[in-house]
C-alpha cells in the first residue's frame, strides 16, 4: 500500500517541481526582458546629442531616475529617492557590471530597478519603477502556479526553507518550522536528491508525505513537501478503478499546471507587447513634436522680421501719408486689412511655436469656480455682440484644482471660441463642470451643425480648419495642454446635433501625490 502512496506522491511532486522550475524560468525571463528594456533606454539616451531635456526624455521612456556621475559630482533627476539614500543607491548600482540589472539593497528599498552605462565624459545611472516588475512576478511567479495543485487527495504542496513557507497551495497553509521537525532537518542538512516518505498526522488527518530537496534561484536549498490524504488513497485502492483515478488525477493536475503556465505567460507577453507599443508611440509622438518645434522656430525667424517691417510700413502710411478725400475710405480699408492680416500671420506663428515646444504647466491650487469665471468675460462679450448665447451650467462644484491658470484660460478660450464660431446667430454654447472620480470634468457643448466622423477626425489634425480666419492649430494645441496637465480630452459630434468636448483633469491631491513619488 505504501508503494501506491509513494507512486502517487512522487507523480504529484514531479508536477510541482516542474511547475516551480517553469515559474523560476519565467521569472528569470521577466528579469532579462526588464534589463533589455532599461538597457535600450539607456543606449538611446546616451547616444542622443547633449544637452537633452531630461524631464521630457525620462517621461517618454518611463524612467524614474537618470543621474550622471562626473568625478565627485552627481547631477540629474533622482525622482522620489531621498537625499540621504542616494549615495548608497549609487554604490549598489556601480558594484555590478555595466548594463546589468540591479534590484537589491537600497535599490529595492526605493522600489526601483537600475543599471549603469559608461560614457565619454560621465557615468550615467538609469532606473525605472519596479512596481510593474513586481506585478509580473506575482502573476508569473512560483506562488500562483503551486496554488493550483490542491485537490481532494492532495491536501497541500509547499516549498519551505528553514524559516518560512516560500510558496504553498493555500495562502493560509500552516506547517511547523523545519527546525522543529528532526525528519525535515535531516533531509535539508543532507541535501541528498530524491524523495523521502513518511506517515504524518496533520490537522487531525493521517497523511502520507513526500519530501525532497528543491534548489532555489539563488543557489540555496529548500524543501518541497507534498501531503496526500492517506485515508482517501486507501479507500481508492480498495476500488477497482484505483489506477484509472490516480492517472486521471495526475493528468488533471498536469493539465491545470500547463493551462495556468500558458495563460500566465500569454498575459505577461501581451502586456509586455502593449507596453512596448505604447512606449514606441510616445517616442514617435515626441519626435513628431520635436520636428514641429524645430520647423516652427525656423519659420518664426524667417517670417517675423519681414512681418514687423510690414506692420511698421502700415503704421507710417497711416500717420505720415495723406490721400484725396475720394480715396480715403479705400485707403483706410487697405491699411486695416494690412494690419489685420499681419496680426493673423503673427498669430499663426505664435500658435505654431506653442504647439511644437515642450509644455510644462506651472500648476497652482485654485478654486474651480474662480477659474471658469475668469475665462468668461471676453467670451461673454463676444457672444453678446454676435447675437449668440454663452451659458455656464450651475452650480460649478466647490473645491480646488491643480492647474496652470494661464494654460487653463488658453484651453477654454480656444475651445469655447471654436464653439462660438460653429453656432449660427441665436445659437447656444454651454460650459459645465462636475466631479469625476479622482478629478473633475469640464464640458463645452454647442448646438451648431456638428460633424460626421470623417470631418471630426480631420478637424483634430494640425492645420486643418473650416474657418476662413482659422489656423487649424487651436484644437491640437488644446489637446496637448490638457494632456500636459495629466488629463485627457474626448470629442463627440453628430451632424445636425452639435459638438460636445469633455476634458478630464486630475484633482489637486492626486497631482501632489504623483509629484512626491
Amino acid at each position: 500500500m505504501e508503494l501506491t502512496f509513494q507512486a502517487h506522491v512522487e507523480s504529484v511532486s514531479q508536477l510541482v517541481r516542474l511547475g516551480a522550475e517553469n515559474a523560476a524560468d519565467s521569472t528569470a525571463f521577466i528579469y532579462d526582458l526588464a534589463q533589455e528594456d532599461l538597457a535600450d533606454a539607456a543606449l538611446l539616451l546616451r547616444d542622443r546629442p547633449r544637452p537633452v531635456d531630461r524631464t521630457d526624455a525620462m517621461k517618454a521612456l518611463n524612467l524614474a531616475v537618470w543621474v550622471s556621475l562626473t568625478g565627485d559630482r552627481t547631477d540629474g533627476i533622482w525622482g522620489a529617492v531621498p537625499f540621504e539614500e542616494r549615495s548608497s543607491v549609487v554604490e549598489e548600482v556601480l558594484g555590478r557590471e555595466p548594463a546589468t540589472l540591479v534590484d537589491s539593497g537600497p535599490v529595492r528599498i526605493n522600489r526601483l530597478y537600475c543599471l549603469w552605462m559608461p560614457g565619454e565624459k560621465a557615468t550615467d545611472i538609469y532606473c525605472k519603477d519596479a512596481s510593474s516588475l513586481s506585478g509580473y512576478q506575482q502573476k508569473a511567479g512560483l506562488g500562483p502556479l503551486i496554488k493550483q495543485v490542491s485537490n481532494l487527495s492532495v491536501l497541500y504542496a509547499a516549498i519551505q526553507d528553514e524559516k518560512n513557507i516560500l510558496a504553498a497551495s493555500s495562502p493560509s497553509l500552516e506547517l511547523p518550522p523545519v527546525g522543529d521537525d528532526p525528519f525535515l532537518s535531516r533531509i535539508l542538512a543532507a541535501g541528498s536528491p530524491g524523495l523521502h516518505y513518511r506517515r504524518y498526522a496533520w490537522n487531525g488527518k493521517q497523511l502520507f508525505e513526500g519530501t525532497g530537496i528543491f534548489q532555489l534561484a539563488d543557489g540555496t536549498a529548500a524543501l518541497l513537501r507534498v501531503g496526500v490524504d492517506a485515508s482517501s488513497l486507501i479507500d481508492m485502492e480498495n476500488r477497482t478503478g484505483l489506477r484509472q483515478k490516480v492517472m486521471g488525477t495526475t493528468a488533471l493536475i498536469l493539465l491545470i499546471l500547463s493551462i495556468i503556465a500558458a495563460q500566465a505567460f500569454s498575459r505577461w507577453q501581451s502586456r509586455g507587447e502593449e507596453e512596448q507599443r505604447v512606449a514606441a508611440g510616445k517616442e514617435e509622438q515626441n519626435r513628431h513634436w520635436q520636428a514641429i518645434g524645430q520647423m516652427a522656430a525656423t519659420v518664426a525667424h524667417e517670417v517675423r522680421t519681414p512681418l514687423s517691417t510690414l506692420k511698421m510700413i502700415g503704421q507710417r502710411l497711416k500717420k505720415e501719408f495723406t490721400v484725396d478725400d475720394r480715396d480715403r475710405a479705400e485707403f483706410e480699408v487697405l491699411l486695416a486689412l494690412l494690419d489685420s492680416e499681419s496680426e493673423r500671420v503673427n498669430r499663426v506663428i505664435s500658435e505654431f511655436l506653442e504647439l511644437g515646444k515642450p509644455l510644462v504647466p506651472a500648476r497652482r491650487r485654485t478654486e474651480l469656480a474662480v477659474l471658469i469665471g475668469g475665462c468668461l468675460t471676453s467670451l461673454s462679450l463676444r457672444a453678446s455682440l454676435e447675437g449668440k448665447a454663452l451659458n455656464v451650467v450651475e452650480p460649478v462644484p466647490a473645491g480646488e484644482v491643480s492647474v496652470d491658470p494661464e494654460r487653463f484660460f488658453q484651453i477654454i478660450q480656444n475651445l469655447a471660441g471654436n464653439a462660438l464660431d460653429a453656432v449660427r446667430k441665436g445659437g447656444k454654447v454651454e460650459i459645465s463642470a462636475a466631479h469625476s472620480g479622482n478629478g473633475f470634468t469640464v464640458r463645452i457643448s454647442d448646438d451648431g451643425p456638428g460633424m460626421d466622423p470623417g470631418a471630426l477626425l480631420r478637424a483634430q489634425q494640425p492645420f486643418v480648419t473650416t474657418k476662413s480666419h482659422g489656423t487649424g492649430l487651436g484644437l491640437p494645441l488644446a489637446r496637448r495642454l490638457v494632456e500636459a496637465h495629466g488629463g485627457r480630452m474626448e470629442i463627440r459630434s453628430r451632424v445636425g446635433e452639435g459638438t460636445v468636448i469633455d476634458m478630464f483633469f486630475p484633482d489637486a491631491g492626486t497631482e501632489e501625490q504623483k509629484e512626491t513619488r
